[in-house]
């Protein structure tokens, strides 16, 4: 009996220690109110192209990192510090790295290297650079996002297969 008790308890404080930080998300999320919001084309027109980042990126990003970290893409900036400006370490699950590789390897089929902690010291225009570079250029041609077949559970949110059924 006791030995389950303790064990709730031991979970719960992991459960604290590796959820997001909602109330530091709330934070960024309200500094970013005043910003205009746009659609990941708008995105990848202003400041996207200028960049070198391809469009199949920012379609990407606007999808995934919005999902690991609640903040929305449309507001964010190329030049936000992912770490000192969005505290994203903060604001995501701890696994979101985990996550990220295994999306970019279903959406492009990429194996990444490299370590994604030594950018988070950066901005998110570098780590969109870099995910740009990571992925070989007939990979970019087309739009890895949505795929159809990958869906988020709304409850568990954990990633779940999904067949469509197609009409005759």
């Amino acid at each position: 009996m006791w030995h389950r008790l303790r064990n709730w308890f031991y979970s719960l404080r992991s459960y604290t220690a590796l959820r997001p930080d909602l109330a530091m998300r709330r934070r960024v999320v309200r500094s970013l109110q005043r910003r205009p919001s746009l659609s990941p084309q708008e995105w990848f027109h202003t400041y996207g192209k200028s960049l070198g980042i391809a469009e199949a990126v920012v379609n990407f990003a606007a999808h995934q990192l919005e999902q690991y970290s609640g903040l929305p893409f449309g507001k964010l900036l190329p030049g936000d510090r992912l770490e000192a400006d969005l505290h994203w370490t903060q604001v995501c699950w701890f696994d979101w790295e985990l996550s990220f590789y295994e999306d970019v390897q279903q959406a492009f089929e990429v194996f990444l290297e490299g370590d994604v902690e030594e950018l988070l010291e950066g901005t998110l225009g570098n780590f969109l650079v870099w995910l740009t570079k990571q992925v070989p250029s007939d990979l970019l041609q087309a739009d890895p996002l949505p795929n159809p077949y990958l869906r988020t559970c709304p409850r568990t949110r954990h990633r779940t297969r999904h067949r469509t059924r197609q009409k005759n």
